[in-house]
């Protein structure tokens, strides 16, 4: 078990530490600094995996097979959060092609179990004789990469609520608000936190905001929206508060 602990816990403390800095990273183009950073962690994993295949291959070593679980336990964490947190856009040209990448993505893991299955036998006679070898890395240190990231997430959503109520105070000032949450008032801390603040995309389509806060001064109603690239409430915009009807649904 102590063999996996530092994959959660990096795992966990990265996640945490994305999530949490999103502001930052979400700063200019859409070519941010997070964006550029996974492509470069899939290129990194695509490219080093045929490598890892000839290594094994030629060595047939015990240790080149842990390292080929590690890199199949690590890819597979990838890609499950990669189709977890993806969402389909309706401008985006790749969007035609998602179904031949994703399917070219799993290629390089069946490729990670093929080589690994070809190369069990001549590693076991190998290490008959040693005491000690590690068991389930592929399973284990999965696992705990997944498990690990899932806690960080946890973390991240439970620290937005105290967030969203001081931005909140603060935009409204001395006025009276609300702030509803995929079309229904938020009557807790806990329908704050980042997982319950989750609008429905519908073919890369959104019609609610993450938290809507609405905030009354008079006859008067101001909209603004909980950004999480921004960190902060952004004023809706008039056509959106149009063609939204915010008005007519919030009277």
């Amino acid at each position: 078990m102590s063999l996996y602990l530092p994959f959660s816990f990096g795992c966990g403390a990265i996640a945490f530490y994305v999530l949490n800095s999103l502001p930052a990273f979400s700063t200019g183009s859409q070519d941010s600094l997070l964006y550029r950073s996974w492509s470069t962690a899939l290129e990194i994993f695509v490219v080093s995996a045929p490598l890892l295949w000839i290594i094994a291959l030629l060595a047939r070593e015990p240790l080149s097979l842990v390292f080929l679980k590690v890199h199949a336990a690590l890819y597979n964490a990838f890609l499950v959060v990669t189709i977890a947190s993806n969402s389909s856009g309706n401008s985006s040209p790749g969007e035609a092609f998602a179904g031949f990448i994703i399917g070219f993505l799993f290629i390089i893991l069946v490729g990670d179990a093929a080589i690994a299955i070809m190369n069990c036998p001549h590693c076991d006679d190998k290490i008959q004789n040693e005491p000690q070898r590690p068991e389930f890395v592929y399973v284990g240190v999965t696992l705990a990469l997944l498990c690990g990231g899932y806690a960080g997430v946890l973390a991240w959503s439970s620290m937005l609520p105290p967030r969203i109520i001081s931005g909140a105070e603060t935009v409204a000032q001395d006025r009276p608000y609300c702030i509803d949450v995929d079309g229904r008032p938020a009557r807790a801390a806990r329908d704050l936190t980042g997982l319950s603040m989750r609008a429905p995309n519908v073919d890369g389509w959104t019609f609610n905001f993450h938290a809507l806060l609405v905030s009354v001064a008079g006859s008067d109603r101001d909209y603004l929206n909980w950004s999480c690239r921004r960190g902060r409430f952004e004023l809706v915009s008039p056509s959106a508060r149009v063609n939204l009807h915010l008005d007519e649904n919030t009277r």
